[in-house]
Parts: structure tokens; sequence; C-alpha cells
């Protein structure tokens, strides 16, 4: 069982390490630590357990550091689509870093402007479906730092996509004697 423990706390901004202040509860062979503030978000960490003493008198040989980082709240990580050349019935795939609160409406923090589309999601991905946007439909989708993750972090900016639909149809006329299609592209609505 530990009798005592020395724990620091500290945190990396640009050149200059700053120092929480802890509380340190000891408890059997564990020593809990619980910064007495609330940590920033998105910022890295590390914690350095400096001295300990056991109930028979051991001690530790050396310092023993933990580096860690604190999240914000969910961010995307990617989006199945590039901004151009979108198929008008697509379905975009937005993945999250994290797992979102899923008692948070979807369609309270997500918005598309500029065609019809139906949006569902699961903890760590939303999905917008378009629905015959047309050619050359220019769009949006904007999550807002509103989203929370599954531990009520509030994401720290407004994300958004913009994207066009493809300008062009593609009909096949016909096929070659060797089985191929035969394509036409059509642009424009003339």
């Amino acid at each position: 069982p530990i009798v005592k423990a020395t724990i620091d706390l500290t945190r990396k901004d640009g050149d200059k390490t700053i120092k929480h202040e802890v509380k340190t509860i000891i408890n059997g062979a564990e020593a809990v630590v619980t910064p007495v503030e609330p940590l920033p978000r998105s910022a890295s960490y590390e914690l350095t357990l400096r001295e300990v003493e056991a109930a028979d008198g051991s001690a530790l040989d050396a310092s023993r550091s933990v580096p860690f980082t604190v999240s914000g709240g969910p961010k995307v990580a990617s989006v199945s689509v590039s901004p151009t050349g979108i198929d008008p019935n697509a379905r975009i795939v937005l993945k999250l870093d994290q797992p979102r609160k899923l008692e948070q409406g979807i369609n309270d923090i997500l918005k598309v402007q500029g065609l019809a589309a139906t949006v569902t999601a699961t903890q760590d991905t939303i999905i917008v479906q378009l629905s015959n946007a047309g050619k050359c439909t220019s769009f949006s989708i904007l999550l807002s730092k509103e989203i929370l993750s599954q531990y009520d972090i509030k994401a720290t900016d407004d994300w958004q996509f913009s994207g066009r639909t493809r300008c062009y149809t593609v009909e096949t006329l016909g096929y070659s004697t060797e089985g191929r299609p035969i394509n036409a592209y059509i642009y424009g609505n003339g």
C-alpha cells in the first residue's frame, strides 16, 4: 500500500509549461489524481509521478511520466466525396473522430443548403443522401459547433463542406459489335 505520493500535472502551451493544481487521494496501492480546475480541451499534458513511498518503506527508483491528450468535441475526420463531380444521388458519408451524443437530434446540428437531402446518423457517422439533385447544383453541408460528444463536450468550431453535383448525365445509346457501351455525355440543359 502507498502512504505518500507526489504527482505533477503539466500542460505545454507553446514554449511554456503550465502546472495544474491536482488533488491526490491514496487508496491502498492506488493514487487517484483529480485536477482542481477543469482542464482546457484539445491540449497535451504530462502526468508525472515524482515520489512514491510504500507502507514498507520502499520507493520508486526514478520518477515516471505519462503523456496524454485531451480531445475537444467531435470533428469531421473524413468525407466520402470530393467537392466536385458528385453524383446527384450520392450517399455522402461524414466520419467523426469520436462518438457523438445520440440523444442530440442530428437535424438540430446539421443543415444541408442548396438541395434536398435526407440525413441519418449513428454515433460516429453522418450520412447525407442526395435525391435527384440535378446537374451542376452547388450545395453546402453545415455541422454546428453545438454538436456534443458522448461526454457532453462541444466542438470548438463550425464545420462546412461545399460541393457541386456533376455537370453532365451519361446515357447509353447502344453497344458496339464487341459489346462495349456507346455512351453520350450530356452537358447543360439544352
